[in-house]
């Protein structure tokens, strides 16, 4: 009964009938107080914190599962290619193509794929970057203290600031 209760309060599905009989038993001011306060944070906040938690752990199966599809595409087509390169023969052109797609589509070398994963990491999307206003940036870095942020208001690296330090410059 009590759960049911505290359920059907929650969902929003005829509270108000439910706090006047809380009413009628008991202190009104209590009962008013207890399902104002269960209203307010229960089914406001807990409720979208639930919904918010479930609809980011669906998408973040469902962008495993994306990732997954395209691993394995990339596998079926690795293993034709090395296929291909077997049945033609390592000294053959055609060969010799297929092994540099091969080494495209696995990333190249080591230090490739090194270079591309510190190229990611130093240059975030610029897309969608901007410059923000003097307010906005006031604030980001109001919020942001004690990290030093760029005139687009993301974070600036500790070792960005500490080479700008070495060569005696300043980010402002």
């Amino acid at each position: 009964g009590a759960l049911f209760t505290c359920f059907t309060a929650i969902t929003l599905d005829s509270w108000t009938e439910t706090m006047w009989y809380a009413e009628d038993v008991m202190n009104p001011v209590a009962g008013w107080a207890y399902f104002v306060a269960l209203i307010v944070i229960v089914s406001f906040n807990i409720v979208n914190l639930y919904v918010a938690v479930i609809s980011g752990a669906y998408r973040s199966v469902s962008e495993r599962r994306m990732q997954i599809n395209k691993i394995k595409k990339s596998q079926k087509v690795i293993r034709r290619l090395d296929a291909e390169i077997q049945r033609l023969g390592p000294d053959s052109e055609a060969a010799k193509a297929a092994v540099a797609q091969l080494q495209l589509l696995t990333g190249g070398n080591k230090l490739d794929r090194f270079l591309a994963w510190m190229a990611d990491r130093l240059a975030p999307d610029e897309k969608n970057r901007f410059a923000l206003n003097k307010v906005a940036k006031w604030f980001r870095t109001l919020t942001m203290h004690p990290n030093v942020v760029d005139e687009c208001g993301y974070p600036v690296s500790v070792s960005v600031l500490s080479s700008a330090a070495d060569r005696n410059m300043q980010i402002a």
